[in-house]
């Protein structure tokens, strides 16, 4: 599977050097991880708003979930705990689906906290998952300034044996 970040050219340097450091969430201080996501859309949103907070151009990150350890994988908690008060809350007016546009997945009825939801339940909610270590650059497919930056072939050497979150 693939997955994006969304970032800026003023990160760049660093991520390709460093790789993908879990970092505290700008709205949730408990929280540091690598946030991720299967959707290319979704990414590009994310790189759209961190090039305004940061400065820099918009860039993405693509990742081989083949080089990440499924361990460290986790919920991602933006819309899962507002889709999760929704459906045990008909009276609330229902916010999740901002980033997918779509309702509530009944999934994730049998939960009260994102905090319990799995991971991989997370994405197929949400299209968006929490990565708790660093990701390496070896675990970069590609580095697109929408779309500028080739990603040095000595980077591109994780395993390719297929594995599931």
């Amino acid at each position: 599977m693939i997955f994006y970040h969304g970032t800026t050219t003023a990160r760049l340097a660093d991520i390709l050097e460093e790789g993908l450091v879990p970092q505290v969430a700008h709205d949730n201080l408990d929280r540091t991880c690598v946030y991720l996501t299967d959707s290319l859309s979704i990414a590009e949103l994310y790189a759209d708003l961190a090039a305004i907070r940061r400065g820099g151009k918009a860039v993405i990150v693509e990742i081989d979930d083949r080089c990440l350890p499924s361990q460290f994988f986790a919920p991602d908690d933006y819309e899962l705990q507002n889709g999760i008060d929704d459906l045990h809350d008909p009276e609330r007016t229902g916010d999740v689906g901002f980033l997918t546009g779509e309702d509530v997945d009944e999934r994730l009825r049998p939960f009260r906290r994102w905090q319990d939801v799995p991971a991989a339940l997370c994405l197929a909610v949400t299209n968006q998952i929490a990565f708790t270590d660093t990701i390496p650059p070896t675990a970069f497919n590609n580095v697109d300034q929408l779309s500028a930056v080739e990603l040095p072939k000595d980077l591109r050497n994780c395993s390719t044996a297929p594995r599931l979150i």
